[in-house]
């Protein structure tokens, strides 16, 4: 799983977010581990990452950081969504946990695209233009989510993700089909992953991905009103 998968897959799952929500039972513990072990082994990865790599390796680990943000921004909102209306639950710490985990890393990232040595300057400005652009994603699709759930602190702009839904009516900008497709086709057009790479933890993001779907699993099927999650493919 690429990348940009990674973001397009971030937009499905906002997508679904309140159809899962509703229907989701507390997350089995077992899956929850699972989840847990596979987010942390790509931190782990990522933090090594970035005291070693350099030039063009630097620059697909700096894209997958920033670019696979949104989904944890996403999945940590839904999981304190499941948590609002479950009393039995208990995921909003762990979800805390899984984005406090990426934020630190991508603070890693930050100071390594300031260095020109290993990272030339025009690809620095590539790269921080996917970041804003990631960011400014991510606080809409957690957006979407803090109209009917108080998720707002998983944005990157927890101001800016409620600001746009109070700019757009109760329903937010995203209540149209058509609107999700103008999403979609602003992430494939906007972002392009670098060429010849299908991303330095393509197989964790993969993993993720399929360890997400499977602490779902208790709000399936979903019926045609809802965009269906989508398969995995690495």
């Amino acid at each position: 799983m690429n990348s940009r998968q990674s973001l397009e897959f971030a937009i499905k799952l906002a997508r679904s977010a309140a159809y899962v929500a509703d229907r989701c039972e507390p997350i089995r513990p077992a899956a929850m581990n699972r989840l847990l072990r596979v987010f942390q082994r790509r931190t782990d990865r990522w933090h090594s990452a970035l005291d070693r790599e350099y030039a063009t390796s630097a620059i697909a680990v700096l894209e997958e950081i920033f670019a696979t943000e949104p989904l944890t921004r996403v999945w940590t909102a839904l999981l304190a969504a499941i948590d609002d209306l479950s009393p039995q639950a208990s995921h909003r710490p762990l979800a805390e946990h899984l984005l406090n985990g990426h934020v630190a890393v991508k603070r890693g990232a930050l100071e390594l695209l300031v260095d020109p040595v290993r990272v030339p300057p025009h690809e620095a400005l590539s790269l921080d233009r996917l970041r804003r652009n990631a960011d400014t994603w991510s606080d809409l699709l957690v957006g979407h989510l803090a109209i009917d759930y108080d998720v707002s602190e998983f944005a990157v702009d927890s101001i800016r993700a409620r600001q746009v839904t109070s700019d757009h009516g109760p329903d937010g900008p995203l209540a149209s089909h058509s609107a999700w497709r103008i999403v979609a086709a602003s992430v494939r057009g906007s972002f392009r992953p670098s060429p010849g790479t299908i991303g330095p933890n393509a197989a964790l993001n993969a993993r993720i991905a399929t360890a997400i779907l499977a602490c779902c699993r208790t709000a399936y099927p979903l019926d045609k009103a809802y965009q269906p999650l989508p398969r995995v493919a690495v």
